[in-house]
Protein backbone atom coordinates (compact mmCIF):
# COMPACT_ATOMS: atom_id res chain seq x y z
CA UNK A 1 0.00 0.00 0.00
CA UNK A 2 1.41 3.77 -0.84
CA UNK A 3 1.23 6.38 1.52
CA UNK A 4 -0.65 9.29 0.20
CA UNK A 5 -0.57 11.61 2.91
CA UNK A 6 0.74 10.91 6.81
CA UNK A 7 0.80 12.39 10.09
CA UNK A 8 2.15 9.52 12.07
CA UNK A 9 5.10 11.48 14.29
CA UNK A 10 3.63 14.83 14.99
CA UNK A 11 -0.46 14.89 15.13
CA UNK A 12 -2.24 16.26 12.33
CA UNK A 13 -3.28 20.15 13.05
CA UNK A 14 -6.23 21.96 11.75
CA UNK A 15 -6.85 25.76 11.87
CA UNK A 16 -3.78 26.32 14.25
CA UNK A 17 -4.79 22.98 16.58
CA UNK A 18 -4.02 19.63 17.33
CA UNK A 19 -6.41 17.10 16.09
CA UNK A 20 -5.80 14.16 18.58
CA UNK A 21 -5.59 12.01 16.07
CA UNK A 22 -2.58 10.48 13.79
CA UNK A 23 -3.47 10.35 10.50
CA UNK A 24 -2.32 7.74 7.47
CA UNK A 25 -4.13 7.77 3.90
CA UNK A 26 -3.06 5.46 1.50
CA UNK A 27 -3.30 6.59 -2.23
CA UNK A 28 -6.40 4.12 -2.48
CA UNK A 29 -8.39 6.09 -0.41
CA UNK A 30 -8.08 3.54 2.87
CA UNK A 31 -7.76 6.16 6.02
CA UNK A 32 -6.24 4.89 9.25
CA UNK A 33 -6.53 6.83 12.67
CA UNK A 34 -5.08 6.82 15.97
CA UNK A 35 -5.09 8.43 19.67
CA UNK A 36 -1.80 6.95 20.02
CA UNK A 37 1.37 7.45 18.36
CA UNK A 38 1.75 4.18 16.10
CA UNK A 39 4.94 1.82 16.66
CA UNK A 40 7.14 2.14 12.95
CA UNK A 41 9.09 -1.03 12.12
CA UNK A 42 11.46 -1.58 9.36
CA UNK A 43 10.77 -4.09 5.96
CA UNK A 44 13.06 -6.65 8.57
CA UNK A 45 10.07 -6.22 11.38
CA UNK A 46 12.36 -4.35 13.90
CA UNK A 47 11.49 -1.25 15.61
CA UNK A 48 12.54 2.11 14.12
CA UNK A 49 12.65 5.89 14.99
CA UNK A 50 9.10 7.27 14.58
CA UNK A 51 9.02 9.94 11.76
CA UNK A 52 6.82 11.34 9.28
CA UNK A 53 6.50 8.97 6.18
CA UNK A 54 7.31 10.80 2.63
CA UNK A 55 4.15 10.06 0.16
CA UNK A 56 5.20 7.51 -2.29
CA UNK A 57 6.45 4.95 0.78
CA UNK A 58 4.81 1.89 0.54
CA UNK A 59 3.77 0.04 4.12
CA UNK A 60 1.71 -3.03 5.99
CA UNK A 61 -0.22 -1.16 8.43
CA UNK A 62 -1.34 -3.77 11.79
CA UNK A 63 -5.28 -2.51 12.43
CA UNK A 64 -8.62 -3.21 13.97
CA UNK A 65 -11.92 -2.07 13.29
CA UNK A 66 -14.24 -0.12 15.07
CA UNK A 67 -17.28 1.54 13.84
CA UNK A 68 -16.50 1.59 10.76
CA UNK A 69 -12.87 3.57 11.54
CA UNK A 70 -9.58 1.65 10.83
CA UNK A 71 -7.78 2.14 13.99
CA UNK A 72 -3.93 1.55 13.25
CA UNK A 73 -1.82 0.10 15.64
CA UNK A 74 1.27 -0.37 13.62
CA UNK A 75 3.32 0.50 10.51
CA UNK A 76 6.00 -1.54 8.48
CA UNK A 77 7.70 0.67 6.39
CA UNK A 78 8.59 -1.72 3.36
CA UNK A 79 10.30 1.43 1.04
CA UNK A 80 10.56 4.64 0.47
CA UNK A 81 10.78 5.96 -2.87
CA UNK A 82 13.15 8.36 -4.45
CA UNK A 83 12.26 11.76 -4.26
CA UNK A 84 12.25 12.51 -7.45
CA UNK A 85 9.78 9.82 -8.32
CA UNK A 86 7.17 10.45 -6.13
CA UNK A 87 3.93 10.96 -7.50
CA UNK A 88 2.87 12.96 -4.93
CA UNK A 89 3.78 16.57 -3.62
CA UNK A 90 4.66 17.00 -0.53
CA UNK A 91 1.97 19.02 2.07
CA UNK A 92 2.78 21.66 4.93
CA UNK A 93 6.73 21.79 4.11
Amino acid sequence: MTVAIAAVHKMLRSKGKDSGLFYLVLDDGDVYVSRRRPALYGSDARPIPTRELEPGSYVNVLYSVDRRRKLMEAIQLISEPPEEESPFRRVGR
